[in-house]
């Protein structure tokens, strides 16, 4: 009797222990979720600084040739 309670016992302490590896993966992967979407949204702001430096580099040398003409 004492072996299949010992056995049960490692059976549900195996089950129990698959629960909490599985739990731990499903965090993770949230956590990941947040994390790709701060990386993204940095980035995307980086493209969208690049963009106004170019925006602002062709008007300062369209204002240039501009007053250069007058």
């Amino acid at each position: 009797m004492r072996e299949e309670y010992n056995k049960a016992g490692i059976i549900a302490e195996q089950a129990i222990s698959s629960i909490r590896t599985v739990y731990s993966f499903a965090g993770e992967m949230k956590l990941g979720l947040k994390q790709g979407l701060a990386k993204g949204l940095s980035i995307g702001s980086n493209g969208l600084l690049f963009a106004v430096w170019s925006l602002m580099a062709y008007y300062g040398s369209r204002m240039e040739v501009l007053i250069e003409i007058s």
